[in-house]
């Protein structure tokens, strides 16, 4: 449990120190669930942040550079482009999943309610 909680920062990001399998898992599917719905919203441009513009899951733009050349040709753009929406659409059905199962459900809504 002490592995997972160093690999994935849980206990720091939302503040609480016990690493007892119940609150990991908690943290775990709450963390997954708010990094598909942040992720998403990015892709389409919906993502406000305030004022900080920062998001807590979102790497930043300039750490998702690849090639910093501008020689990609029409056809890949379009390969991307097609990948992105795929991408966003199956983030959008994980978070139907999660919410179909009414136990997930209950665990996000009450994760929520405690924050």
């Amino acid at each position: 449990m002490k592995s997972i909680d160093d690999a994935a920062h849980l206990s720091q990001i939302f503040g609480v120190q016990l690493c007892e399998p119940g609150f990991l898992l908690v943290e775990f599917v709450f963390s997954i669930v708010w990094q598909l719905l942040d992720a998403s919203l990015d892709d389409e441009g919906l993502l406000e942040l305030g004022a900080e513009k920062n998001s807590r899951w979102l790497p930043r733009p300039e750490g998702m550079e690849i090639d910093g050349h501008e020689n990609f040709s029409e056809k890949r753009n379009e390969h991307h482009e097609g990948l992105h929406k795929v991408n966003t659409t199956m983030a959008i059905e994980l978070i139907g999943e999660f919410l179909k199962n009414k136990l997930t459900s209950r665990l996000l809504y009450l994760a929520r309610q405690n924050m």
